[in-house]
Formats: structure tokens, sequence, C-alpha cells
């Protein structure tokens, strides 16, 4: 076949497309015709790499970033990690959020979450406050039972849409403190 393939690749601190595309086929073997050409110095690849690396560095501080449709009770995932692709973008919201607080959430903090997430009273919340946002944190399954604290935000849009909200779950190294204070 004569179809060609191709792939973008980083190595040494560049941007690469590889292509290629069969030549000859002969029963021990095939011949292919490869071209690998440096793409970095390219204007809209220097654009490209800039949005990368941005995306990178956001992807490292956010687990999840999630827009929340709460009349309509579905969501529309911007980023997400593949422990949350299993509950939410995929079933109604409501229903995601009770699947991730049985399967995600430490048992200890299942309440507290199911509180902060209920597309119910997020609303009333957001409206209520003087910030553009809303915040807590709670233990998350990182792998078989290892939890580790996350920070989860809600955010209103500026655009008066009440019922679009902004769900956010941000790695965090930070200690966790409760209302008082303490160091939990």
């Amino acid at each position: 076949t004569t179809e060609e393939g191709y792939i973008d690749m980083v190595a040494n601190n560049c941007y690469f497309t590889v292509r290629a595309r069969s030549i000859s086929s002969y029963s021990e073997g095939s011949a292919f015709l490869v071209n690998i050409q440096n793409i970095s110095e390219n204007g809209a690849v220097s654009k490209k790499i800039l949005l990368d690396k941005s995306l990178t560095s956001l992807y490292s501080m956010f687990s999840l970033v999630d827009t929340l449709y709460l009349d309509e009770d579905t969501d529309v995932p911007v980023y997400m990690g593949a422990n949350y692709y299993i509950h939410y973008g995929r079933q109604s919201l409501r229903a995601g959020i009770k699947a991730f607080a049985e399967n995600e959430i430490h048992p200890d903090d299942r309440n507290a979450y199911l509180a902060f997430m209920n597309p119910d009273t997020i609303k009333t919340r957001l409206m209520g406050t003087t910030f553009e946002s809303i915040d807590a944190f709670f233990r998350i399954r990182i792998k078989n039972d290892v939890f580790e604290w996350r920070q989860f935000i809600l955010a209103r849009f500026s655009d008066k849409d009440q019922n679009r909200v902004l769900f956010c779950i941000r790695t965090t190294n930070a200690p966790v403190m409760d209302q008082t204070g303490i160091q939990m």
C-alpha cells in the first residue's frame, strides 16, 4: 500500500513529525520511505509548543476539569484522568457524583462530599459567596486502598449562567487544615 502514516513526537526537547510510507513489499520484508522533520522552529509549531507546555502545567495541577450543567443533570469533561472517566461524562451528573463517592472518596468523607457536590444546592451556595468559587478538601482513592487529599473546587462562570458551573479537582501537596486550623 502507498498509504502514508505519521506521528508527532518530542525528543531532546525538539518536536518532530515522522512520516512513513511503504514503497515495496516482498516475501522477507518491506521497504519504507521515512521522512523525519524537525518542526521546532516553525512559527505555528512554536505556538503549539507553548500551548502544550501550558496544558501540561494545567494537567499537573488539576486531575479533573469539568463543566457541570445543573438543570440538565449532565456534565462536559474538559480534562480528566482515568479514574474520573468511569464516573463523570458517561452517565447523568447525579449518578456520576454518587458512583464517584461510593468508589473513589474515602468512606469518612463521603457524606461531606455528597453534600458539597449536591446539584440542588450548588447554585445557592455559589451565589451566597463573595468569591466566584467554593472549595473543600476530600480524600480520594489513588490506588487500591491508598487515599490522598485533593481540593475540590466549584466556580461560577462570569456569564451569569447560573446553570453552568466549573468543577475542578486540584492536586495539592499542601497540608490540609480543618475549619479550626488544625492539620488533618
